[in-house]
């Protein structure tokens, strides 16, 4: 049985100080501030996924008190794990040119709408969707997965270039990962905008109108998750049962759809090539607490969702946003791969989070540190970084070799407000963690080869707090549940 707590190994043994950042936290709270002038708060405009399922999207803003189903968020998790292995296929491609990228209807004449697509690879927009079970035919993606068609389409219309020919692939979420890929080509954006800015028209009607049945909320068209996980036809509040699907003539008369079997080709070819070539990647997270690694590694479980899930990611992509903007983070390729290669272990995958900033004890120069991102959803805790953030951003600047770096916190219900930590760390340590994280390596490694838990140390028991681990009853069957928090 290992015992091993890295969170406390961080406080006790590597952690110097930690210290305030006054001028770093106001440049970046300047910076939201000038980007809420510049662009709507995110409850005054719509994602572009909202305008594909409008109906839902209504009943999310007059019913906030309804839950989210756990269907739905089960699938969400797995399309996440997914999606990374298939970013792993992309990023073995030439021709790839975006990863995530944003885009903002605003900047051709259809604001109030934001999206952000899956990859662009060779001028296409790629947009990835798993299912249970995969489409086989053009009938069936008209017919089960509408809104995803839209998606895709709406993307290209929200592109500055909208680009014709465009891939909607579908993964099935079980082994084998089978896939089939359709090509898209739009023929009259003017019709895919009319379709766009009639949504956001009818859903601000909806919204200001209320719930009587003849109300605007009706030409919505029926949700397109209705009996199939929805969380208001579940909790009895939608009327979708009396309301029509979405007309989709004018959808089809606007685009060509066909089966893309060269595109699929090259994806299976990259799949492989990446299975013959693959190491285990290990995370910062993965560190603290590696039997979340099993869970969806081994196990292939989904982990469970957490209240404020959905929040958070809007204020970490705010966050985010206002860091580029600051020009803090900013690198050229070349000072990307320099950083990079400060990393001590190539099985120890660490996301390139660094900020440049600048610093008075070194004249003409800037010092470039790495940093991590959280959201507190608390109204009233200005306190100081968890020891959770700390140990990972510990993790981090021992993984780089290096002995500080910055949390940068948002507070979403204290008007944005940001927090900026200075983390320092014992530099005597560094190779006393670094040997940490390499057992650890060494250890997930051994575990997934023999696929047993008990090899792995238990997780911090502040992570388990709702109790709904899905491997909480494995862990007490090795008596090894969770780490006290004393």
């Amino acid at each position: 049985m290992v015992v091993r707590d890295v969170v406390k190994e961080v406080k006790n043994r590597f952690l110097g100080s930690v210290t305030p950042n006054l001028s770093l936290s106001s440049t970046i709270e300047r910076t939201i501030k000038l980007l809420n002038e510049s662009t709507p708060a995110p409850n005054s405009y719509y994602f572009l996924t909202d305008l594909t399922n409008p109906q839902q999207k209504y009943w999310k803003i007059i019913a906030p008190h309804v839950k989210k189903s756990n269907t739905l968020t089960k699938k969400l998790i797995m399309g996440n794990k997914l999606q990374a292995k298939f970013s792993n296929w992309c990023r073995l491609l030439p021709d790839l040119q975006v990863e995530e990228g944003l885009l903002d209807g605003a900047y051709v004449g259809i604001p109030r709408v934001k999206g952000k697509v899956d990859y662009i690879i060779n001028n296409m927009i790629v947009e990835l969707k798993t299912k249970e079970k995969i489409p086989e035919s053009i009938d069936e993606v008209f017919e089960k997965y509408p809104n995803d068609l839209e998606q895709l389409v709406f993307y290209s219309a929200l592109h500055p270039n909208n680009p014709e020919k465009n891939i909607l692939l579908f993964m099935q979420d079980k082994k084998p990962h089978t896939m089939k890929a359709f090509e898209i080509i739009t023929k009259d954006f003017d019709v895919i905008k009319s379709l766009i800015m009639e949504r956001i028209k009818l859903l601000d009607e909806s919204v200001r109108s209320g719930t009587a049945v003849e109300k605007p909320f009706t030409k919505l068209g029926q949700c397109r998750y209705h009996i199939h996980g929805c969380e208001f036809h579940e909790a009895g509040v939608c009327r979708c049962d009396k309301i029509s699907p979405i007309d989709l003539s004018r959808l089809k008369k606007a685009i060509d759809i066909t089966v893309s079997d060269e595109f699929k080709r090259k994806l299976d070819e990259k799949a492989r090539e990446f299975a013959d070539a693959s190491s285990t990647k290990i995370y910062p997270n993965n560190i603290i607490a590696p039997r979340k690694h099993f869970i969806t590694n081994i196990l292939e479980l989904e982990k469970p969702s957490f209240e404020g899930m959905d929040e958070k990611f809007i204020f970490r992509t705010c966050l985010s946003t206002a860091i580029y903007k600051s020009n803090l983070a900013k690198f050229t390729p070349e000072e990307k791969i320099k950083l990079q290669e400060k990393n001590f272990d190539n099985r120890f995958s660490i996301p390139f989070n660094w900020l440049r900033l600048p610093s008075s004890s070194n004249p003409g120069n800037e010092i470039s540190l790495p940093y991590i991102t959280t959201v507190n959803l608390s109204d009233t805790n200005y306190g100081k970084p968890s020891l959770y953030h700390i140990a990972e951003l510990g993790v981090i600047c021992a993984g780089y070799g290096i002995s500080k770096g910055v949390i940068l916190t948002i507070f979403p219900k204290k008007n944005k407000t940001v927090n900026a930590f200075e983390v320092n760390y014992k530099s005597g340590e560094i190779k006393n963690m670094q040997d940490t994280i390499r057992s650890v390596i060494n250890e997930i490694e051994s575990a997934q080869k023999e696929e047993h838990l008990s090899m792995l140390h238990a997780c911090p028991d502040f992570m388990n707090k709702s109790q709904d681990c899905p491997i909480q009853t494995k862990c007490k069957e090795i008596d090894d549940y969770c780490l006290p928090s004393k």
